[in-house]
């Protein structure tokens, strides 16, 4: 993720122990909600919250919902959260095969192989640059 906090650009990754802290994780049911938080080394305390939930309805499909808040006292702006996807369509014997396509127009990502098995993703994005405190 990347963001802008009193005008410093931040930037992290879920692995980045230094920065980000896990704060909970629970499952609820068939739901698994991991919520972590980023604070940024040259500040004392947590300036943006992380949850992440992830489930599926018995269906070879993989749902994901993130939810970004301001936990600092300042506003935070130009937020992005990127998702990375190793996809080994048909597992790992199959992965040479495997063909990908981005639309743009449409924020979606296409992966597939020849043995019919799809993986389809697609971004939405809300538009909203500037996070105020809750």
């Amino acid at each position: 993720m990347t963001y802008t906090h009193e005008g410093e650009r931040f930037k992290a990754n879920s692995t980045e122990p230094q920065t980000i802290t896990l704060v909970e994780q629970r499952t609820d049911g068939e739901r698994l909600k991991v919520i972590l938080q980023h604070r940024p080394s040259s500040f004392k305390g947590p300036k943006l919250q992380l949850e992440i939930e992830v489930w599926s309805y018995e269906e070879p499909i993989l749902l994901m919902r993130y939810t970004a808040r301001n936990i600092s006292g300042s506003d935070i702006e130009d937020l992005g959260v990127y998702e990375v996807m190793d996809f080994d369509v048909g597992g790992p014997a199959s992965y040479k095969d495997d063909i990908g396509e981005f639309n743009p127009s449409s924020g979606t990502m296409h992966v597939y192989d020849q043995n019919g098995i799809h993986v389809l993703s697609q971004h939405l994005a809300h538009g909203r640059s500037r996070y105020r405190r809750d």
